[in-house]
């Protein structure tokens, strides 16, 4: 879910402005909007069209949006205001492109990773003690039995091992962007398998994203070196887009990621 905060401000009545104290505004949006009274999908969802007293307008409402744009521009936020003294008719509009951009993991762990479900966006939309998200077993084991510890492992699969130990993570884009005409940011808490010591990890960061599951041979270098691994855009790198990301169906790419011990202070 995405907000855009401020995007309706009005001014209070003041001697100034001239706006009456027991004047209304009618806002009013397109099906593809919804707005709310506070930057919470918990708080006061306002119904089309609302007419609002000035005593009781908020400073600032929030717009959620739910539906991709099919064209440019065609989405809207009108608001109205009526003077009570000669009927005299105020109108303002803004226009809105909504792209859709959503990332998605098994937030409620049911074993699917599912784009569309409302239950599993409203689980990345709370706080961390509320909902802990996806919870994944930290990979320190040695899986296939072939001496390396699965952190250290570049291709976990074996006589009597071939599961896949990584979890999915879905990038969806709007169907109207070519892959080669984009670039992704990508910001998580990366650790980069160059900073590997034999076995040992360095400190801090806990995640590797991947371009292959666990099962499959991956190249640990980083993707602009020719690698599999995904590394974090955090100091500014731009990941491009590119067939490689294995692009499936309406744009979803998946993305491998595991989990590997930070430090030794893991529980």
């Amino acid at each position: 879910m995405a907000y855009l905060s401020a995007i309706v401000r009005y001014p209070k009545p003041t001697s100034s402005n001239h706006l009456p104290a027991d004047g209304s505004v009618i806002l009013s949006w397109s099906p593809g909007i919804e707005i709310y009274s506070a930057k919470d999908l918990g708080s006061q969802k306002l119904a089309t069209p609302a007419t609002i007293p000035f005593a009781q307008l908020a400073a600032e409402y929030y717009v959620n949006l739910i539906k991709p744009s099919e064209e440019p521009r065609d989405q809207f936020i009108k608001t109205a205001y009526i003077s009570p003294n000669n009927a005299a008719l105020c109108e303002d509009e803004i226009r809105i492109t909504s792209l859709l951009l959503d990332l998605d993991v098994d937030s409620d762990n049911d074993g699917t990773v599912e784009p569309d479900a409302a239950d599993e966006d409203s689980i990345e939309n709370v706080a961390p003690e509320q909902n802990p998200g996806k919870v994944m077993a930290i990979n320190e084991h040695d899986h296939d039995g072939d001496g390396l510890i699965d952190y250290a492992d570049w291709e976990i699969t074996g006589a009597d091992f071939n599961e896949n130990l990584f979890a999915e993570v879905r990038l969806r884009l709007p169907e109207t962007i070519a892959p080669n005409n984009v670039r992704i940011y990508i910001s998580y808490e990366a650790s980069d398998p160059a900073g590997l010591n034999g076995e040992n990890l360095p400190m801090g960061d806990s995640l590797r994203l991947w371009k292959k599951p666990s099962n499959q041979l991956r190249n640990p270098a980083r993707l602009q070196q020719g690698g599999d691994f995904i590394p974090s855009s955090i100091i500014g790198k731009q990941i491009p887009l590119t067939p490689r990301l294995n692009c499936l169906a309406k744009m979803n790419i998946s993305f491998w990621r595991r989990s590997i011990p930070p430090s030794d202070e893991l529980p």
